[in-house]
């Protein structure tokens, strides 16, 4: 849980210092699903939803959706611009 906290805070100190890469989103993709696809074996919808709702940027939810009950994000196929 700690760790998961930890990955989430580095990523959106990325996006405040500027615009993400793709690679930088590719990254930050690939870690969330793998932090998510591990906890999804035990119970811990409610902190995957808190973690996910309250903790990451809401800019890379322009980018990616959550999907499967909060169990994995999924890239937008049409990027929303503010």
């Amino acid at each position: 849980k700690g760790n998961f906290y930890a990955a989430v805070q580095r990523h959106n100190k990325i996006v405040r210092k500027g615009k993400p890469t793709n690679k930088q989103k590719g990254a930050f993709l690939s870690s969330m699903n793998s932090y998510l696809g591990i906890m999804k074996h035990y119970k811990t919808y409610k902190v995957r939803k808190k973690m996910l709702q309250m903790e990451v940027s809401a800019y890379w939810f322009n980018h990616f959706y959550i999907s499967g009950g909060y169990q994995k994000l999924v890239n937008k196929k049409r990027i929303i611009k503010k």
